[in-house]
């Protein structure tokens, strides 16, 4: 039988949605019941959190997310939708100590947002359309790879984070 670990059990990789994100792509998932779960911030998520031994949930959009979104109207858009998380974070944040966590939490997660959408999402479409030459396409792998190294260490802060609220 499985035996619950002796630590808190943090979920990396949970999944949800904007409503003004998701109808600028348009149906993104055709089972209903996963679509009203995704929008759930509630009752359900916790109990369903409850019920898989779920202590902690790191969030972030379900796909299609920003980076697919055209840069005309990209950066507008991702301040709208973090902003809507931020004030789902600050409600959750405010019912339950240490209140830091979720602010931490959210200011790291949240910080990569800009160079995503400014650097690494335009330098991996130019690596991927394989037009630069061979020096250029190696400047930009490296460059997409340091801002995933970036992005794994802003993360891996999170985790410490949600790991010393507990």
């Amino acid at each position: 039988m499985l035996q619950m670990p002796n630590c808190p059990v943090i979920a990396i990789e949970e999944h949800y949605y904007d409503h003004e994100l998701v109808k600028h792509f348009g149906p993104v998932e055709p089972n209903s019941a996963v679509v009203d779960r995704m929008y759930e911030f509630g009752e359900r998520r916790l109990k369903e959190m409850d019920e898989a031994g779920i202590d902690i949930q790191v969030i972030s959009h379900g796909a299609p997310s920003m980076q697919n979104v055209k840069g005309d109207v990209a950066v507008e858009m991702g301040r709208r939708v973090n902003d809507r998380l931020a004030a789902i974070v600050a409600q959750i944040v405010e019912a339950a100590d240490p209140w830091w966590a979720g602010w931490g939490s959210l200011a790291l997660a949240g910080s990569g947002f800009v160079p995503t959408l400014t650097r690494t999402v335009p330098n991996a479409r130019r690596l991927g359309s394989a037009k630069e030459p061979p020096d250029m396409q190696s400047t930009l792998a490296r460059s997409v790879c340091r801002d995933h190294l970036f992005s794994f260490v802003r993360m891996s802060l999170v985790l410490g984070l949600q790991l010393s609220a507990v």
